[in-house]
């Protein structure tokens, strides 16, 4: 894959964890945060899971701003799927796969993962 695709791929990837983040310090009332980005063993593809203890939002609602609707096309722009779940009081689960971008001899195998604070 060119160099210019693997740029615009990873470009994407962060804007739609920034869009997540944002979504939760914004809307959630969150006191706590878990996020794991991940590639399968494989280096097929890129997992990204964001969950949160917030107020939970009503999903099938229509929203006001772009936020969501912009991470979905993000999403179904790099060939993805995107599924996100909330509970009323118990917060949110934002499910993101994502095809790689890389060739798996050039990726690394592993995964993050931690928990903060918003």
């Amino acid at each position: 894959m060119p160099v210019a695709s693997i740029n615009a791929a990873t470009f994407l990837e962060q804007r739609i964890v920034q869009e997540c983040l944002n979504n939760v310090t914004q809307h959630a009332h969150a006191k706590r945060l878990r996020l794991v980005l991940a590639r399968r063993q494989h280096g097929d593809s890129l997992r990204l899971l964001i969950r949160d203890d917030g107020v939970g939002m009503d999903v099938g609602a229509p929203h006001a701003g772009f936020g969501l609707a912009g991470m979905r096309e993000r999403v179904l722009s790099l060939g993805g799927s995107l599924q996100i779940r909330s509970w009323h009081g118990a917060g949110t689960r934002v499910r993101v796969l994502l095809p790689s971008v890389e060739p798996p001899a050039k990726m690394a195998v592993g995964s993050r993962q931690g928990s903060i604070r918003p």
